[in-house]
């Protein structure tokens, strides 16, 4: 298989991103890229590096990954924050699990090896239900139902390119301000599936403090409990919700 791996920076991680290169060189993968946007260039002639005036917005991530996927020579484009690196295995993993998705996500580990945002529910915008804990068993099978309050972050995961071309992100948004959560939200109402491979993990080089419970058996049984009709209102409601947060924090109609 013939994967981009597209890093994006600001600049001051090029220790962190010479760890994410040589996580990506040892996996034997046959045909591959990298692509860098951002920071200074200072990398060698196998890296395609793309310079981003940062002045311009700041912490405009949407921008920068909208141009790894125009840019990508490969179909399948795996997109990185800069400090995520792959552990060894991690190509195996997707030869085991295959690359028949659209997006997908798998085991994120902080640096302590304890789960980051990776198979998770919508945390904020599903009206609070699931605020003790959101991440969802390695073993579960979502329906296509469940699939559409679900969630990946930004941080990291693999899109095919035709798909990120059709849904970019939204440009109008930096980072933190939710671009993740509008993209799953748009492609949940297109009936394209979070996909999840239990088999390739990636871990963080920098800790994240950020609420990453696993989901508790009673809620599990009260997710599994929902209906189709359950399902579509609250995704209508986070979809709302989100909608109205966006509106205030940036000013902007979404």
């Amino acid at each position: 298989m013939s994967l981009t791996f597209g890093i994006i920076t600001a600049g001051g991680n090029e220790s962190f991103i010479h760890e994410m290169i040589s996580s990506i060189r040892i996996q034997n993968i046959p045909f591959y890229e990298i692509i860098i946007v951002g920071g200074p260039s200072v990398w060698d002639s196998s890296i395609y590096h793309i310079p981003f005036d940062e002045s311009v917005k700041k912490g405009w991530i949407t921008r920068k990954k909208n141009i790894i996927c125009q840019e990508a020579k490969y179909d399948t484009v795996v997109l990185m924050h800069d400090y995520v690196t792959l552990d060894s295995g991690w190509y195996e993993g997707y030869l085991k699990y295959g690359f028949n998705f659209s997006i997908c996500v798998n085991p994120v580990l902080s640096p302590n090896r304890y789960r980051f945002l990776d198979y998770c529910l919508f945390q904020n915008f599903n009206g609070g239900i699931f605020n003790d804990g959101h991440l969802l068993p390695y073993s579960y099978k979502a329906s296509k139902a469940i699939n559409k309050i679900m969630y990946i972050s930004g941080t990291y995961y693999i899109i095919k390119k035709d798909i990120a071309l059709k849904y970019p992100l939204d440009e109008r948004l930096v980072h933190q301000q939710g671009e993740d959560v509008v993209l799953c939200q748009t492609l949940a109402e297109n009936d394209i599936p979070l996909n999840f491979n239990p088999h390739s993990i990636v871990h963080l080089l920098k800790q994240k403090y950020v609420s990453t419970i696993e989901i508790t058996a009673e809620k599990l049984e009260l997710l599994n409990s929902f209906t189709e009709e359950d399902i579509e209102r609250i995704f209508f409601l986070q979809r709302r919700g989100m909608r109205k947060w966006l509106f205030e924090i940036t000013g902007i109609k979404f």
